[in-house]
Protein backbone atom coordinates (compact mmCIF):
# COMPACT_ATOMS: atom_id res chain seq x y z
CA UNK A 1 0.00 0.00 0.00
CA UNK A 2 1.35 3.44 -0.86
CA UNK A 3 2.32 5.67 2.08
CA UNK A 4 0.47 8.85 3.06
CA UNK A 5 3.51 10.78 1.84
CA UNK A 6 3.29 9.23 -1.62
CA UNK A 7 -0.47 9.69 -1.91
CA UNK A 8 -0.41 13.32 -0.81
CA UNK A 9 2.87 14.73 -2.02
CA UNK A 10 4.09 12.79 -5.07
CA UNK A 11 3.25 14.53 -8.32
CA UNK A 12 2.26 12.64 -11.47
CA UNK A 13 5.10 11.58 -13.74
CA UNK A 14 5.36 14.26 -16.46
CA UNK A 15 7.13 14.15 -19.79
CA UNK A 16 6.74 15.77 -23.20
CA UNK A 17 6.53 13.00 -25.78
CA UNK A 18 7.09 9.99 -23.52
CA UNK A 19 8.69 7.08 -25.41
CA UNK A 20 8.11 3.36 -24.79
CA UNK A 21 10.88 1.23 -26.28
CA UNK A 22 10.04 -2.41 -27.13
CA UNK A 23 13.68 -3.40 -26.51
CA UNK A 24 16.85 -1.86 -25.13
CA UNK A 25 18.39 -2.04 -28.61
CA UNK A 26 15.54 -0.19 -30.36
CA UNK A 27 16.75 2.95 -32.10
CA UNK A 28 15.22 6.19 -30.82
CA UNK A 29 13.64 6.89 -34.19
CA UNK A 30 11.70 3.60 -33.98
CA UNK A 31 10.36 4.05 -30.45
CA UNK A 32 6.57 4.65 -30.22
CA UNK A 33 5.64 7.80 -28.29
CA UNK A 34 2.79 8.97 -26.13
CA UNK A 35 1.81 12.58 -26.77
CA UNK A 36 -1.05 14.84 -25.73
CA UNK A 37 -2.63 18.05 -26.94
CA UNK A 38 -5.94 19.85 -27.34
CA UNK A 39 -6.20 19.58 -31.11
CA UNK A 40 -6.20 16.68 -33.52
CA UNK A 41 -2.89 14.77 -33.92
CA UNK A 42 -0.64 16.05 -36.71
CA UNK A 43 2.94 15.17 -35.73
CA UNK A 44 4.87 12.48 -37.60
CA UNK A 45 5.40 9.55 -35.25
CA UNK A 46 6.37 5.87 -35.26
CA UNK A 47 3.58 3.40 -36.03
CA UNK A 48 1.76 2.51 -32.81
CA UNK A 49 2.37 5.87 -31.13
CA UNK A 50 -0.53 7.17 -29.04
CA UNK A 51 -2.02 10.66 -28.89
CA UNK A 52 -4.38 11.80 -26.15
CA UNK A 53 -6.63 14.72 -27.10
CA UNK A 54 -7.49 16.78 -24.03
CA UNK A 55 -10.32 18.63 -25.80
CA UNK A 56 -12.01 15.47 -27.08
CA UNK A 57 -15.77 15.44 -26.67
CA UNK A 58 -16.88 12.14 -28.16
CA UNK A 59 -16.18 8.43 -27.88
CA UNK A 60 -14.08 8.53 -31.06
CA UNK A 61 -11.98 11.70 -30.65
CA UNK A 62 -10.14 11.27 -27.33
CA UNK A 63 -7.43 8.71 -28.10
CA UNK A 64 -5.63 8.11 -31.41
CA UNK A 65 -3.05 5.59 -32.64
CA UNK A 66 -0.55 6.23 -35.43
CA UNK A 67 -1.04 3.82 -38.32
CA UNK A 68 1.55 4.61 -40.99
CA UNK A 69 4.71 5.84 -39.31
CA UNK A 70 4.09 9.43 -40.45
CA UNK A 71 1.02 11.61 -39.79
CA UNK A 72 -1.92 9.21 -40.20
CA UNK A 73 -3.83 8.50 -37.00
CA UNK A 74 -6.97 6.49 -36.34
CA UNK A 75 -9.29 7.01 -33.38
CA UNK A 76 -9.57 4.40 -30.67
CA UNK A 77 -13.29 4.10 -29.98
CA UNK A 78 -14.75 3.63 -26.52
CA UNK A 79 -18.11 1.98 -25.99
CA UNK A 80 -19.94 0.99 -22.88
CA UNK A 81 -21.45 -2.40 -23.82
CA UNK A 82 -24.93 -1.37 -22.74
CA UNK A 83 -24.87 1.80 -24.87
CA UNK A 84 -24.04 0.32 -28.27
CA UNK A 85 -26.50 -0.32 -31.08
CA UNK A 86 -25.46 -3.26 -33.23
CA UNK A 87 -27.01 -5.08 -36.16
CA UNK A 88 -25.14 -8.22 -37.12
CA UNK A 89 -26.56 -10.68 -39.60
CA UNK A 90 -24.91 -13.95 -40.64
CA UNK A 91 -27.88 -14.82 -42.88
CA UNK A 92 -28.63 -18.15 -41.26
CA UNK A 93 -32.13 -18.32 -42.70
CA UNK A 94 -33.75 -21.05 -44.76
CA UNK A 95 -35.54 -18.35 -46.74
CA UNK A 96 -35.70 -14.58 -46.32
CA UNK A 97 -38.68 -12.26 -46.44
CA UNK A 98 -38.80 -8.53 -45.76
CA UNK A 99 -41.54 -8.84 -43.14
CA UNK A 100 -39.50 -11.16 -40.93
CA UNK A 101 -36.05 -9.53 -41.12
CA UNK A 102 -34.51 -6.03 -40.97
CA UNK A 103 -33.78 -6.17 -44.73
CA UNK A 104 -35.38 -4.75 -47.85
CA UNK A 105 -34.95 -6.83 -51.01
CA UNK A 106 -34.79 -4.80 -54.23
CA UNK A 107 -34.38 -5.87 -57.85
CA UNK A 108 -34.76 -4.31 -61.27
CA UNK A 109 -37.41 -4.80 -63.91
CA UNK A 110 -35.48 -7.37 -65.97
CA UNK A 111 -36.81 -10.89 -65.52
CA UNK A 112 -33.33 -12.17 -64.67
CA UNK A 113 -32.82 -9.62 -61.88
CA UNK A 114 -33.65 -11.44 -58.65
CA UNK A 115 -34.40 -10.17 -55.16
CA UNK A 116 -31.52 -11.16 -52.85
CA UNK A 117 -32.12 -14.73 -51.67
CA UNK A 118 -30.54 -17.19 -49.26
CA UNK A 119 -27.96 -19.49 -50.86
CA UNK A 120 -27.23 -22.96 -49.48
CA UNK A 121 -23.58 -22.13 -48.86
CA UNK A 122 -21.32 -22.77 -45.91
CA UNK A 123 -21.63 -20.30 -43.00
CA UNK A 124 -24.83 -18.66 -44.28
CA UNK A 125 -24.94 -16.52 -47.41
CA UNK A 126 -27.38 -14.18 -49.08
CA UNK A 127 -26.98 -13.85 -52.85
CA UNK A 128 -27.63 -10.81 -55.05
CA UNK A 129 -28.17 -11.76 -58.72
CA UNK A 130 -28.34 -9.07 -61.37
CA UNK A 131 -30.34 -9.07 -64.59
CA UNK A 132 -28.79 -9.40 -68.03
CA UNK A 133 -30.56 -6.64 -69.91
CA UNK A 134 -27.51 -4.37 -70.02
CA UNK A 135 -29.70 -1.30 -69.67
CA UNK A 136 -28.72 0.00 -66.24
CA UNK A 137 -29.45 -0.73 -62.59
CA UNK A 138 -33.17 0.09 -62.86
CA UNK A 139 -33.45 -3.02 -65.02
CA UNK A 140 -30.58 -5.19 -63.81
CA UNK A 141 -29.85 -4.20 -60.21
CA UNK A 142 -30.14 -6.61 -57.28
CA UNK A 143 -29.86 -4.89 -53.91
CA UNK A 144 -29.87 -5.85 -50.24
CA UNK A 145 -30.53 -2.85 -48.00
CA UNK A 146 -31.28 -2.47 -44.32
CA UNK A 147 -34.53 -1.06 -43.03
CA UNK A 148 -33.06 0.31 -39.77
CA UNK A 149 -31.15 3.59 -40.20
CA UNK A 150 -27.90 4.65 -38.57
CA UNK A 151 -26.29 8.08 -38.26
CA UNK A 152 -22.67 9.17 -37.97
CA UNK A 153 -23.41 11.70 -35.23
CA UNK A 154 -24.30 8.86 -32.86
CA UNK A 155 -20.54 8.27 -32.61
CA UNK A 156 -18.40 5.25 -33.42
CA UNK A 157 -20.23 4.34 -36.64
CA UNK A 158 -18.80 1.09 -37.99
CA UNK A 159 -19.79 -0.95 -41.04
CA UNK A 160 -18.34 -4.27 -42.14
CA UNK A 161 -19.35 -6.79 -44.79
CA UNK A 162 -17.73 -9.96 -46.10
CA UNK A 163 -18.53 -10.23 -49.80
CA UNK A 164 -17.40 -11.89 -52.99
CA UNK A 165 -18.18 -11.49 -56.67
CA UNK A 166 -19.22 -15.04 -57.50
CA UNK A 167 -18.87 -14.62 -61.27
CA UNK A 168 -16.26 -13.10 -63.55
CA UNK A 169 -15.42 -9.63 -62.24
CA UNK A 170 -15.69 -8.04 -65.69
CA UNK A 171 -18.59 -5.81 -66.79
CA UNK A 172 -19.84 -5.36 -63.24
CA UNK A 173 -20.80 -2.57 -60.86
CA UNK A 174 -20.83 -3.24 -57.11
CA UNK A 175 -21.42 -0.88 -54.18
CA UNK A 176 -20.98 -1.93 -50.53
CA UNK A 177 -21.57 0.50 -47.67
CA UNK A 178 -24.12 2.95 -46.28
CA UNK A 179 -26.58 4.92 -48.40
CA UNK A 180 -29.48 7.29 -47.86
CA UNK A 181 -32.52 5.71 -49.56
CA UNK A 182 -34.08 2.26 -49.36
CA UNK A 183 -35.46 2.11 -52.89
CA UNK A 184 -33.45 0.48 -55.68
CA UNK A 185 -30.46 2.70 -56.41
CA UNK A 186 -26.83 2.28 -57.45
CA UNK A 187 -25.29 4.93 -55.16
CA UNK A 188 -22.21 5.52 -57.29
CA UNK A 189 -20.69 4.52 -60.62
CA UNK A 190 -17.22 5.18 -62.00
CA UNK A 191 -16.39 5.95 -65.62
CA UNK A 192 -13.47 6.89 -67.83
CA UNK A 193 -10.70 8.81 -66.11
CA UNK A 194 -11.96 7.26 -62.86
CA UNK A 195 -14.64 9.95 -62.74
CA UNK A 196 -17.37 9.43 -60.14
CA UNK A 197 -21.08 9.74 -60.81
CA UNK A 198 -22.96 9.69 -57.50
CA UNK A 199 -26.68 9.01 -57.60
CA UNK A 200 -27.06 9.01 -53.82
CA UNK A 201 -27.15 12.37 -52.03
CA UNK A 202 -25.38 10.85 -49.02
CA UNK A 203 -23.27 7.70 -49.28
CA UNK A 204 -20.10 6.20 -47.91
CA UNK A 205 -18.81 2.93 -49.24
CA UNK A 206 -16.70 0.77 -51.49
CA UNK A 207 -17.38 0.98 -55.22
CA UNK A 208 -16.16 -1.39 -57.93
CA UNK A 209 -16.96 -0.50 -61.53
CA UNK A 210 -15.21 -1.94 -64.56
CA UNK A 211 -16.28 1.16 -66.47
CA UNK A 212 -13.46 2.92 -64.61
CA UNK A 213 -9.93 3.08 -65.94
CA UNK A 214 -8.75 1.51 -62.66
CA UNK A 215 -10.55 -1.77 -61.96
CA UNK A 216 -10.16 -1.74 -58.18
CA UNK A 217 -12.27 -1.01 -55.12
CA UNK A 218 -12.67 2.73 -54.62
CA UNK A 219 -13.47 4.38 -51.30
CA UNK A 220 -16.18 6.95 -51.92
CA UNK A 221 -18.11 9.47 -49.83
CA UNK A 222 -20.74 12.05 -50.76
CA UNK A 223 -22.26 14.63 -48.43
CA UNK A 224 -25.47 16.39 -49.51
CA UNK A 225 -24.65 15.82 -53.21
CA UNK A 226 -21.05 16.99 -52.76
CA UNK A 227 -18.50 14.30 -53.59
CA UNK A 228 -15.54 14.02 -51.25
CA UNK A 229 -12.51 15.05 -53.30
CA UNK A 230 -10.43 12.45 -51.46
CA UNK A 231 -12.49 9.59 -52.90
CA UNK A 232 -9.98 7.34 -54.62
CA UNK A 233 -8.87 3.82 -55.40
CA UNK A 234 -7.84 1.59 -52.52
CA UNK A 235 -5.24 -0.09 -54.75
CA UNK A 236 -7.02 -3.38 -54.08
CA UNK A 237 -9.07 -5.27 -56.65
CA UNK A 238 -11.62 -8.02 -56.12
CA UNK A 239 -10.87 -11.54 -57.28
CA UNK A 240 -13.60 -13.75 -58.71
CA UNK A 241 -15.07 -16.16 -56.14
CA UNK A 242 -12.83 -14.86 -53.32
CA UNK A 243 -14.31 -13.26 -50.21
CA UNK A 244 -13.07 -9.88 -49.00
CA UNK A 245 -13.93 -8.19 -45.71
CA UNK A 246 -14.70 -4.52 -46.34
CA UNK A 247 -14.78 -2.17 -43.35
CA UNK A 248 -15.75 1.47 -42.88
CA UNK A 249 -15.37 3.65 -39.77
CA UNK A 250 -16.92 7.13 -39.71
CA UNK A 251 -16.22 9.86 -37.14
CA UNK A 252 -19.10 11.51 -35.32
CA UNK A 253 -18.89 14.64 -37.50
CA UNK A 254 -18.83 12.53 -40.67
CA UNK A 255 -15.59 14.18 -41.82
CA UNK A 256 -13.06 11.40 -41.14
CA UNK A 257 -13.65 8.05 -42.80
CA UNK A 258 -11.39 5.01 -42.62
CA UNK A 259 -11.69 2.26 -45.24
CA UNK A 260 -10.21 -1.16 -44.47
CA UNK A 261 -9.91 -4.43 -46.37
CA UNK A 262 -9.26 -7.54 -44.27
CA UNK A 263 -8.57 -5.22 -41.34
CA UNK A 264 -5.82 -3.27 -43.12
CA UNK A 265 -6.27 0.44 -43.74
CA UNK A 266 -6.46 1.17 -47.46
CA UNK A 267 -7.78 4.76 -47.57
CA UNK A 268 -8.62 7.61 -45.21
CA UNK A 269 -10.82 10.59 -46.04
CA UNK A 270 -10.26 13.60 -43.78
CA UNK A 271 -12.51 16.60 -43.93
CA UNK A 272 -12.95 17.35 -47.63
CA UNK A 273 -16.66 16.49 -47.47
CA UNK A 274 -17.22 13.14 -45.81
CA UNK A 275 -20.83 12.23 -45.16
CA UNK A 276 -23.67 14.18 -43.50
CA UNK A 277 -23.53 13.30 -39.77
CA UNK A 278 -27.28 13.64 -39.09
CA UNK A 279 -28.64 11.89 -42.19
CA UNK A 280 -30.19 8.43 -41.98
CA UNK A 281 -27.96 5.86 -43.65
CA UNK A 282 -28.81 2.24 -44.46
CA UNK A 283 -26.39 -0.70 -44.92
CA UNK A 284 -26.44 -1.96 -48.48
CA UNK A 285 -24.89 -4.25 -51.09
CA UNK A 286 -25.90 -3.87 -54.73
CA UNK A 287 -24.71 -5.48 -57.95
CA UNK A 288 -25.43 -4.45 -61.54
CA UNK A 289 -24.34 -5.93 -64.87
CA UNK A 290 -23.18 -3.52 -67.56
CA UNK A 291 -23.63 -6.01 -70.40
CA UNK A 292 -25.98 -8.92 -71.15
CA UNK A 293 -24.22 -11.30 -68.76
CA UNK A 294 -25.69 -11.59 -65.26
CA UNK A 295 -23.48 -10.91 -62.23
CA UNK A 296 -23.67 -12.39 -58.73
CA UNK A 297 -22.46 -11.03 -55.38
CA UNK A 298 -22.54 -13.22 -52.25
CA UNK A 299 -22.76 -11.64 -48.80
CA UNK A 300 -21.49 -13.78 -45.92
CA UNK A 301 -22.36 -11.27 -43.18
CA UNK A 302 -23.04 -7.60 -42.49
CA UNK A 303 -22.16 -5.90 -39.20
CA UNK A 304 -23.22 -2.33 -38.37
CA UNK A 305 -22.84 -0.54 -35.03
CA UNK A 306 -22.64 2.85 -33.33
CA UNK A 307 -23.10 4.39 -29.89
CA UNK A 308 -26.63 4.83 -28.62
Amino acid sequence: MASIFVNRLRKPLRALGFGVAPATTTADASVPRIDAGSGAPTASRTTGSLYMRTAGQNADDRLFVNDDGTTQYFPVKFHAPISVFRQFDDFLYQTITEADTPWILNSGSDAQAIDPAIATDECGVIRCTSGNNGGGYAADGSQLIGSVPVQADSGGLHFEARVRINTAITNAQVCVGLTDVTTLELPCSIGGGDALTTTASDFVGFVYDTGADTDEWFGVAVDSDTDDTGSATTSTAPTADVYQTLGIDVSSDGATILFTIAGTAVLTLTGAAGVSPAVNLYPTVIVNATTTTSKVVDVDYIDVSHSR
